[in-house]
C-alpha cells in the first residue's frame, strides 16, 4: 500500500511537468488488459502513449495473521491509428500483474499443548494482452475510452503445505472462465481527467 501511495504523489507532483502542453490523463481504469484502479497516461509522441494502471488494498480480521491482501499493476503501451476532434481510435500492447494472498492461523493440539499454525495461500496472475479502443473526449478535460481485445491469461498457485484449499474461489474473481489458463476476448473501460 506504502509503494503504491508513493507511486501516486510521484505522478500527482510529475503532473506540472506535463501539463504544459496537456499529454498527460489521470483516471479510473478496469481492464481485464492492463489492469483496474487508478491510472496514468502519458503521451511521448504525437503517435505513441503509454499507461500505468494500480491497485490494492486488505482487509482482515488481525493483520498481519489474519488478512486478505490484493493488489494488481499494468501497462499498456497505444499506438494512434485516428484523431479528429474529440474521437481517438488507437491499437494497444497490454500486460498486468495480480497478486492475491490470503493468510490465516488455524489452532491445533500437539501432545495437549495448544498451538498456532500460520497459512499462506497465494495467487499470481500474468495478462498480456493486444487490442483496440476507442476515446471520446466528453467534456475539454473529461474523457472515455473503451478496449476490446484479445488477451492470454496464466494463473500460478503457491498454497500452504498443511491445508487442501478450494482453489475455483479465487479463481472465478479474476478468471473469465474460471480456470488455470483463459485465452480469448477482453474489455476495458476508463475514464480519465486531462491535465
Amino acid at each position: 500500500m506504502r509503494i503504491l501511495i508513493i507511486i501516486l504523489i510521484s505522478l500527482v507532483s510529475c503532473q506540472s511537468a506535463f501539463s504544459i502542453k496537456g499529454d498527460a490523463q489521470g483516471g479510473v481504469s478496469f481492464s481485464t488488459f492492463s489492469g483496474w484502479g487508478l491510472d496514468y497516461q502519458y503521451k511521448i509522441n504525437p503517435s505513441f502513449a503509454v499507461k500505468i494502471t494500480g491497485f490494492a488494498y486488505y482487509f482482515g480480521e488481525s493483520p498481519p495473521d489474519d488478512v486478505n491482501k490484493h493488489f494488481n499493476y499494468g501497462l499498456q503501451i497505444q499506438y494512434k491509428l485516428l484523431r479528429k476532434g474529440h474521437h481517438r481510435i488507437y491499437t494497444f500492447l497490454g500486460y498486468n500483474h495480480w497478486n492475491i494472498q490470503k493468510r490465516y492461523t488455524t489452532k491445533y493440539f500437539d501432545q495437549a499443548i495448544e498451538k498456532t499454525r500460520k497459512h499462506i495461500i497465494e495467487k499470481f496472475l500474468d495478462n498480456y494482452s493486444f487490442g483496440i479502443a476507442y476515446e471520446y473526449r466528453i467534456l475539454q478535460p473529461l474523457s472515455i475510452a473503451i478496449e476490446l481485445g484479445y488477451q492470454f491469461q496464466n494463473i500460478f498457485d503457491k498454497f500452504d503445505k498443511f491445508e487442501p484449499v478450494n482453489r475455483i474461489d479465487i479463481y472465478k474473481l479474476i478468471s473469465p472462465n474460471g480456470g488455470e489458463k483463459y485465452r480469448g476476448l477482453g474489455f476495458g473501460i476508463a475514464f480519465r481527467y486531462n491535465f
